[in-house]
Formats: C-alpha cells, structure tokens, sequence
C-alpha cells in the first residue's frame, strides 16, 4: 500500500486523490486522461474541491482542444453546466463543440492520412468557403495541419473558414496557436495579447511559455504561478512553475569531472548518423569517449566513420560484419574497456540533434541525484522531433498497477505514456523519477548495469529493450530518472511509431509478448506502487513549496 500522507503536506483535494486516484500523480495532460478525470471529479462534485476542480478542468480541456471531435463537446458540456449556459464561455464552447457535427466529403480522410501539404491544398482550401462543411472539416483536419511543417497552409484554413458568428472568436485562438508553434516568441505574444477572454487559461499558460523562451523567467513563473491557483489538480503545472522557480544550470565543468563514455550503433543510415556526429562533436564532450558501432551497414557507413575521427578526443569505431540488432549492439558497445570504466554509458540513437550542452544536462542530473542518496539508474531527456511544430515523441514514462482479468490475452504492462504524442507547448519541463525513459538519448549508471545487467538480447532486432532493461534496473533499486529540461531532437519516429507493415507489427506484437512474460505480477504490482510513490513524494517537496511562494 502507499504510505500514509503527512497530514500537513497537501491541501485537502490533493490529500484526497492521493488516497483515492494514486496515479494523479503522473500527469494528466493527454486528452484521454483528462477526460477521465473530468468524469472523476464529477461523481464527486458534492465536494466543493471536486467541484471546482470539475470547472477549471472542463475549461482547460475545451481551450486547449475546443473543436476536437471526440473530446471537444464533454468538455464544451462540462464548462456549460458548470458556468451556466447563458455565460460567454459557455455559449462560444457550445458552439465550438457543434461544428465538426457536419458532413465532410469522403475524399478528406485519404488526403489527411497522406499528409500531402498539396493534396490538402486542393481538398480542403476549396471546402473553408462552404458554410457548416467548411468549420467540419477544419475540425477534423486542425491537428494535422499543425504538424505537417506549412503553417501558411494552417493560416489560411483557419482565416479563410466560414464560421458562425457565435464561434468567430475560434478564428484568432487558431492563428495565435500556429503563431506558438511557429513564430518567434514576439510575435506569438501579439497574437496570445489579442485573444478574446474566454480562451483565458490557454492563452496564459502559452504566453509564460513565450517569456520563458525569451529568458523573462520570473514573468513567466508568476503566470504559472496564477494558473496553478486556478487549476490546482494540474499536476504538470505545479511541475512546470517548481522547474521555473528552482531552476539547476547544468556545470559546464562536469563532463571534464565524471567519466562518461557516448555510444552510439548504426545499421545503414550514413548520412543521418554523419550528421549525428557532426551535432555531437559540436557539443561539449569534455573527457566522454565516443564509441561508434557500425551494425554490418553495406551504405560507405564504415568510410564515413574514418573520415570524422579526427573530430573527437577518443574515438572508439567498431565494424561488425553482420547487423546484430539493437540489444547486442549496445550491449558489444557495453563491453569496450574504456566503456566499461566509465560511470554512465550514454547511449544515443544515430539521427539526433544536440544542443551544446546536452551532456552536462544529463551527467548534472544524474550526479545531483546520486549526492542526494539516490540512485538513478538511467537519465533521459525530453525528446521532440526536429522540424516545428516539435512533436512530443517521448517525456517520463510509468507504470499502471496490473489489473485482474478473465482474458487470457489481456495486457498486464500499462505504461503510461505521458505525453501522448502532442506537440510540445511546455508542460513537459520538469524533472523527476519516473518507471522508464527514453532511449533515445539516456545516460545508464555503471552500478544499474552490474546490478540488474545489461539490455535482454530476446528483444532482438529492437523494441521494449530499453523499457525492459529500465524495469529491471527498478526492481533492483534504481528508477529512471527524467530531465525535461533537456530537449533532445529526434529526425526520426521511434521503430515502434513508424511500423507499417504485418512483418514489423508482427515483431513488435511478439517483443510484446516477451516483455509480458517475463515479469510476475507481484513484480508488477511493486513496480507500480513505488513509481507512484516516488512521484507523490516529489510532489509532497513541491506543493509546499509553491504555496511558500505564493504566499
């Protein structure tokens, strides 16, 4: 069980979930969760915390996704019934909610799954003039014409679509979103300053994201500071506002200080992984040894190694004459004696993008937690993807306790997956312990590896061995940990998002299968409950220490 709360420590609502939704602590700022947890607070509206918690989380959810077409109107209905229907918000949240209710022409969906900017130009440009199926289709295509990398495309939908005049105040909360996602903070805040009031939340919590990018710090922490006293069941505010208020530099000394060797395998993928070298020499590496698997690539992969060198202090090429997979890759990496004498061995995929000083970010995070009597067995980062409107790929990931079922086929492993895939505004920006990170860039301790071993070579060629290896690593006594105040570039999806075809859905579904297998489910059960506990005791520093600060 969780151990009891100090009476002291939270406010009655935060004692409250504490006691009856544990996983709170995690975060809930996915759409799935935040939906469940408006259904939450509403079976418990008696109780005016719930209730007002209820309000605020029903408006946040409908700002922050106001046409979505499966989430947007339980939020809608929520902010009307617990503003009244008469009340602005309300009135535009209902009729935000009511657009994608009109007919959209087939042809859209194939043109959105193809993420075709021309295509999109030629179906969806003509339908914005068309009253009723112009708003549908905006709603349906909103989120893809985010992420696809033409913010004039996104512009001109938006700004050229036939709204109802009920729902016109939309309009400027769009373009103020592709101004976020696009533009340099200046003009994002023109566009945040010009808003109507009834996106309020949202519009304040983009706008202190825009100051923090300008180095306004002490601005941007006291509009956090504002909204996590409207919206106290946030838990990625509270997050947030601490990291800005407790902020660490990284010491630009300790990659001189602290033994680290950087490893990185590669299996046909010669220029990505040559501009991986390149971003990583053009950091600071201090003493950290670079070691470079060459995986049996066939592309001039082993040439192009020979020619960059010369651009590292220590350099460690490997060549393998066949493509081992993943695991055994690392694991060989594992095994060079100037990686074996390290204390972390940072592992990183071969089509990154570094900044400066990425690694005195990890190595700082790493060793702060060990001089606090912790023992962090992995440290990872935030990682996006490379090109705007910077994608969440990966933030901390954690762990559901199993639950019973009849079917035999039922999952056993829920990992939380924190981020959910959105696109990055910010609320990302913390540190802490968590179940598993990402294995994209991650620093792993040399007493996590002898203590638990190293990557599980039955996960070959790739997928759920770093995840396995961190679980591992948990039972053994030493959890992730999570610096988001590090962002990594990713050019490209993780395996597990870019499997297309039945062989590479196939492979993944059976890595599945493995990683079920090998755990009990006490195993689980203890993995659950002290991720949860970890996150709680974070919390219970925390939210003292931001209602210090407000007073």
């Amino acid at each position: 069980m969780l151990r009891a709360m100090p009476p002291a420590a939270l406010s009655p609502l935060h004692a409250a979930l504490r006691a009856a939704a544990p996983v709170w602590a995690y975060g809930l700022e996915d759409a799935p969760t935040l939906a469940a947890f408006l259904h939450y607070f509403g079976a418990r509206r008696a109780d005016p915390d719930f209730a007002a918690a209820r309000a605020s989380l029903a408006l946040w959810g409908w700002q922050t996704r106001p046409m979505h077409p499966e989430y947007g109107p339980p939020f809608a209905s929520a902010v009307r019934e617990s503003a009244g229907k008469d009340a602005p918000a309300s009135r535009l949240a209902a009729a935000c909610a009511a657009l994608p209710a009109a007919p959209v022409p087939g042809g859209l969906g194939p043109a959105l799954l193809a993420g075709d900017a021309a295509l999109l130009v030629r179906s969806l440009l003509p339908l914005m003039r068309e009253p009723g199926t112009g708003a549908a289709a905006l709603a349906l295509a909103w989120d893809t014409l985010l992420r696809l990398g033409s913010p004039d495309l996104a512009r001109a939908c938006a700004a050229g679509c036939v709204l109802p005049p009920e729902a016109e105040p939309l309009r400027g909360r769009l373009l103020a979103e592709v101004a976020f996602h696009y533009e340099a903070p200046a003009t994002a805040l023109a566009a945040l300053d010009a808003l109507d009031p009834a996106w309020g939340l949202w519009a304040a919590q983009r706008r202190a994201e825009c100051l923090a990018a300008s180095g306004e710090t002490e601005e941007a922490a006291r509009l956090y500071a504002d909204l996590w006293g409207a919206m106290p069941w946030h838990v990625n505010l509270a997050l947030r506002l601490h990291g800005l208020r407790s902020p660490e530099p990284p010491d630009a000394g300790l990659t001189e200080r602290v033994e680290a060797a950087v490893c990185v395998y590669s299996w046909n993928k010669r220029e990505l992984l040559a501009a991986t070298l390149d971003s990583l020499a053009a950091s600071r590496l201090g003493r950290a040894a670079v070691a470079v698997l060459d995986n049996g690539s066939d592309d001039g992969t082993w040439e192009m190694l020979a020619a960059r060198a010369g651009r590292f202090a220590r350099f460690l090429p490997v060549r393998l004459p066949v493509n081992v997979g993943a695991p055994a890759a690392r694991n060989w990496l594992l095994t060079l004696p100037e990686v074996r004498a390290a204390s972390w061995a940072v592992f990183l995929d071969d089509d990154v993008e570094l900044p400066p000083d990425w690694l005195d970010r990890l190595l700082a995070a790493g060793e702060a937690a060990k001089a606090r009597g912790e023992r962090p067995g992995a440290v990872g980062c935030r990682i996006t993807e490379a090109r705007r409107p910077f994608g969440l790929q990966s933030a901390d990931y954690h762990l559901f306790p199993p639950q019973p079922s009849d079917e035999p086929e039922a999952l056993r492993i829920g990992v939380f997956d924190n981020c959910g895939g959105q696109l990055d505004a910010g609320l990302f920006t913390y540190a802490r312990s968590c179940l598993s990170v990402s294995g994209c860039c991650h620093a792993v301790s040399r007493e996590a590896l002898d203590a638990a071993g190293a990557f599980d070579v039955r996960f070959t060629p790739t997928q759920f061995d770093d995840l396995d290896r961190d679980m591992r690593s948990c039972l053994a006594g030493f959890p992730s940990l999570y610096e988001g105040r590090l962002t990594v570039r990713h050019v490209q999806h993780s395996s597990l998002a870019k499997a297309q075809t039945p062989a590479q859905v196939g492979h993944i579904q059976g890595n599945r299968v493995k990683l079920e297998g090998k755990y009990l489910d006490e195993d689980l059960t203890r993995l659950a409950r002290a991720d949860a506990e970890r996150c709680w005791a974070h919390l219970e520093r925390v939210l003292p220490e931001l209602a210090d600060g407000a007073a």
